[in-house]
């Protein structure tokens, strides 16, 4: 179905709480009914800029490719999005 899927976002992408975050989280098992191979870029309290900045790197770097999925999970809008003022991505 898909080569590779590729998972952005935050703890809860990353597995937070769970006894074994990598066969407990949906990321895994998703990828497992899809018989793929998975990448999990999520962080725990990562914001959607850094998840953004992240998906647009490996764009670049023409690591995704047609056959791949995306599964980005927007977090909480409170979190900072972007850089403010002169503050800088810290990627």
């Amino acid at each position: 179905m898909y080569r590779r899927i590729y998972f952005f976002g935050c703890s809860y992408t990353k597995g937070a709480g769970l006894s074994n975050p990598y066969k407990e989280r949906y990321s895994y098992h998703l990828a497992k009914l899809c018989s793929s191979q998975h990448y999990n870029f999520a962080s725990h309290a990562g914001s959607d800029y850094l998840s953004i900045a992240q998906l647009v790197s490996l764009k670049e770097k023409g690591y995704l490719t047609k056959d791949d999925l995306v599964i980005f999970q927007w977090t909480q809008s409170a979190r900072h999005t972007l850089p403010l003022g002169e503050e800088k991505a810290n990627i």
